[in-house]
């Protein structure tokens, strides 16, 4: 995962893009959910483009700013507390 904004993830998004433009890469396979531990945060994932049974989760900030993004395996990549 990252949180730097110099690393984008699969698909182009980025830390410091807001859910719009994650809208406009993703699509409709972006599914979103409250934060576990952010307050007004959400984590959006989407499954990977690539056809693997990968997953990119992106985590945002109450503003709907992205923070963070990690991808991975499901169930890991789900773990909010871990970041391989």
């Amino acid at each position: 995962g990252s949180d730097s904004a110099k690393v984008a993830a699969p698909g182009g998004g980025k830390v410091g893009m807001n859910t719009d433009e994650l809208q406009k890469l993703y699509g409709n396979t972006l599914q979103s959910a409250p934060h576990k531990y952010v307050e007004g945060g959400k984590t959006l994932s989407a499954v990977a483009t690539d056809g693997s049974a990968g997953k990119l989760v992106f985590e945002t900030d109450a503003a709907g700013k992205v923070t963070r993004w990690r991808v991975g395996l499901p169930p890991q990549v789900d773990y909010v507390e871990g970041c391989s």
